[in-house]
């Protein structure tokens, strides 16, 4: 964050996982309002939301920042959809480490950690979530593989 030039990767990381949510959401109660439809909306922080972690020279640098202000949009739309009235639902996932394709990216700078999240587990965290009665909202689920050390 304290180098210099890097204006661009810092409005690049801002863009995906902070403004891509704002507008995605944005959109979603759009289509759900002119439908008529109290949907569901799912917001994927991380982890890294909830504690900063501690590493040399933390690759995470901004994304932990964003992942905290997730978390904090989620609790916004909350509110804002009950303001207009609405019975859209609105759950903040917070994972762990997950196994991607990513992870094996040659310009991934995280280190390998042991313990991964199988991508279905979160599936199945949203699955359940979808099935709640109309009466019930998760606000927040953290889930992690056992054995994962990073926060």
């Amino acid at each position: 964050l304290l180098s210099e030039n890097n204006s661009g990767e810092i409005l690049k990381v801002l863009e995906t996982n902070f403004l891509a949510a704002v507008y995605c959401t944005r959109e979603a109660f759009r289509s759900m309002k002119a439908s008529n439809i109290d949907g569901h909306v799912f917001m994927i922080g991380s982890i890294c939301g909830h504690r900063v972690p501690i590493m040399p020279n933390n690759p995470l640098n901004l994304y932990s920042p964003t992942k905290f202000a997730i978390r904090a949009l989620t609790e916004m739309y909350r509110q804002e959809f009950l303001d207009q009235n609405t019975k859209i639902k609105v759950t903040c996932i917070s994972p762990g480490v997950v196994k991607t394709n990513l992870r094996n990216h040659p310009g991934n700078i995280m280190p390998k950690l042991s313990a991964e999240l199988n991508p279905n587990a979160i599936a199945d965290v949203l699955i359940y979530c979808l099935q709640t009665p109309p009466d019930v909202q998760i606000h927040d689920v953290i889930i992690k593989p056992m054995g994962e050390t990073l926060c």
